[in-house]
């Protein structure tokens, strides 16, 4: 014959599971509560937007001396522009100045 239970004990093992339960939500409500509190949700929210501005001030920083390498680049092809035209003005005016010397 199998187990029988009247109504008392099924009530009083389903109070023991509901409290039992009710435990283990609570002291796994307090685990989650201990581990992050609000102030270091707050925290890590800071340092999440520090880092991103740290990363933001680098990727301009790098930009920047791009930009530095870039102009110094220029200003070479640039002066080296301006001296082989300053070579061959010379140059043509002592040509002029030779031929006009000989004739």
């Amino acid at each position: 014959m199998p187990n029988t239970y009247n109504v008392n004990e099924i009530e009083q093992k389903f109070r023991m599971l509901e409290s039992h339960l009710d435990r283990k939500y609570e002291n796994l409500e307090s685990k989650l509560n201990n581990i992050y509190t609000k102030s270091e949700i707050d925290m890590m929210s800071e340092l999440r937007v520090q880092r991103i501005l740290s990363e933001t001030r680098n990727i301009l920083l790098e930009q920047q001396m791009k930009e530095r390498a870039e102009r110094e680049a220029d200003r070479r092809i640039t002066k080296r522009w301006i001296i082989g035209l300053a070579v061959t003005i010379i140059l043509f005016f002592l040509k002029e100045l030779i031929f006009c010397t000989y004739k």
